[in-house]
């Protein structure tokens, strides 16, 4: 139990560091959020970034990850290791994930 709140703990910490790395960086630019968005876009697009969803479990909140079965039709939520959540981002919906994701047709 211990390790699994290290973990929880590790990966809350990574997401954190991810998304304030890229506050900072569209604060440096001086772009709107909007702006910046439409222009991190091509760059993000060129590389599959994971999708991460939080869920509450027990009362605690566990980010997971999609992970997409052999044809992409299906896909299962394990927990995220603190590598996928450092490399993934939280999206809105399959929808934004596929608006981030263009190359990847799964799904």
């Amino acid at each position: 139990m211990t390790q699994l709140r290290d973990l929880e703990h590790a990966i809350e910490v990574a997401a954190s560091a991810v998304e304030t790395g890229r506050d900072e960086l569209r604060s440096e630019t001086g772009l709107d959020e909007r702006t910046f968005n439409e222009r991190a876009a091509p760059a993000e697009a060129k590389t599959r970034t994971h999708y991460l969803k939080k869920f509450v479990e027990d009362g605690k909140e566990v980010v997971r990850v999609l992970e997409w079965a052999p044809g992409g039709q299906t896909g299962t939520w394990p927990v995220a290791t603190p590598e996928q959540v450092a490399t993934g981002r939280f999206y809105d919906s399959m929808d934004d994930y596929r608006r981030h994701n263009p190359a990847d047709k799964t799904g």
